[in-house]
């Protein structure tokens, strides 16, 4: 619900383009919070954080690796916790269309 009430616009854009610019920095599209952290505007509420990163797992944009870090974040009292590592998925911006050199998406009705 926060990332879809019009007055946490601006929080969910911060929150995307930080996370997306960081993941397209890394050879391997990867990112996690210690990362990302660093590139958020300093107005942005951390709840709309979490709920953002939920939004693009939900999504399929993020995925996780099942790979962790230790976090960084004294500030938020998270330090040392567990901090997952996300791949940024850019094919989930692409619809599934059925692939018209595959004969048997015709076959099947699609």
């Amino acid at each position: 619900m926060l990332t879809g009430d019009p007055r946490n616009e601006d929080h969910v854009r911060a929150v995307v383009t930080g996370i997306v610019t960081t993941a397209l920095g890394d050879p391997f599209r990867e990112v996690n919070a210690n990362q990302w952290r660093t590139r958020l505007p300093g107005w942005v509420r951390p709840p709309m954080v979490g709920a953002t990163v939920r939004q693009l797992v939900n999504a399929g944009l993020l995925v996780t690796t099942d790979r962790h870090v230790r976090s960084t974040d004294t500030h938020g009292r998270n330090g040392n916790k567990f901090c997952p590592i996300y791949a940024l998925n850019l094919a989930a911006l692409v619809p599934n269309e059925p692939d018209a050199a595959d004969p048997s998406a015709a076959s099947r009705g699609a």
